[in-house]
């Protein structure tokens, strides 16, 4: 089953870059407490499962519907209709500590407009989080961008190790590029080897020109901060899609792309029993995501 999610942020959030465990179960605990919403029961919302994985909260929101089965007898044929009220379910998964969320967007006949849903959904959203301390205005749609320079800075600056790295959108334009942004330096490949600096930025543009995509990963204990042949593909770059490095021995996953939407492919229907891996897999752009689970950290409430 496919599983299109679009990326919000939370503007006006009144918390802060963090976002701690009490935070975190104080929000959840006042989401499920919310009964249904709605003055027809057939067409009540509200929230009906909701977990987290280490800071983000995850769960679905539930939109009941009537709807009408028709069934014809095999042998009279005669046509038999039976009504009952059926439930569209929308996954939600929320970024806190980057005040980011992903919200599902479905196509039925039988449902609400997805604006009619996304307001629902808000509007109970901002409810739940009022019973706390913590606060945000509305929802605003993400914009798809790259930012090149946060995966850089990340690289060079702030990552301890570097273990994995996947690139798109070479361009060996983009290395004279860098070269006049430094003063007409080259970048340093070999350090200290300066006589080897000249071949590698050759080898770097040669590897831009012909060069679609390219992914390079760590050997167990290695580290490619210092690798000349990743520094190469770096330079030459646009897109750095990916980056896995750790940071006070801490791992992360993080990207220069932040995409709008999220396109998702799940087994079965249990989409909540899938959640650790779903959120794993997303490339937040904006976030740090975390690369490895800590035991237990996973819980899911049920309504």
């Amino acid at each position: 089953m496919e599983l299109t999610l679009y990326r919000y942020f939370l503007s006006g959030a009144t918390w802060g870059k963090t976002f701690d465990k009490l935070e975190r179960d104080s929000v959840i605990k006042e989401m499920m407490k919310l009964p249904f919403q709605g003055e027809e029961s057939e067409k009540m919302y509200g929230f009906a499962r909701c977990g987290y994985f280490k800071e983000n909260i995850y769960g679905l929101f539930i939109q009941k519907h009537p709807q009408v089965l028709t069934d014809y007898d095999p042998k009279t044929k005669k046509e038999t209709r039976k009504e009952l009220v059926d439930s569209g379910e929308y996954l939600f998964i929320i970024y806190p500590q980057i005040r980011q969320l992903l919200f599902q967007h479905r196509r039925s006949s039988v449902l609400p407009p997805s604006d009619e849903i996304q307001k629902k959904f808000v509007g109970i959203l901002k409810l739940a989080f009022n019973k706390t301390k913590y606060m945000f205005d509305s929802l605003s749609e993400v914009e798809e961008k790259t930012d090149r320079t946060k995966v850089v800075n990340i690289f060079y600056k702030e990552a301890d190790e570097v273990l994995e790295m996947e690139f798109a959108h070479f361009d060996d334009k983009l290395i004279d590029l860098e070269k006049a942004n430094r003063g007409g330096k080259r970048q340093t490949y070999f350090n200290p080897k300066e006589e080897y600096q000249e071949g590698m930025e050759e080898a770097a543009i040669s590897l831009a020109k012909n060069t679609e995509r390219a992914s390079i990963k760590a050997k167990q204990g290695g580290n490619l901060k210092k690798d000349p042949i990743t520094r190469a593909m770096l330079e030459g770059s646009r897109s750095p899609t990916k980056i896995v490095y750790k940071k006070d021995s801490i791992e992360y996953t993080d990207s220069a792309v932040t995409r709008k939407k999220e396109v998702l492919t799940i087994e079965g229907p249990d989409m909540i029993a899938q959640i650790e891996s779903l959120i794993t897999r997303l490339s937040l752009g904006d976030n740090r995501s975390p690369g490895k689970k800590d035991s237990g950290e996973q819980t899911l409430f049920n309504e």
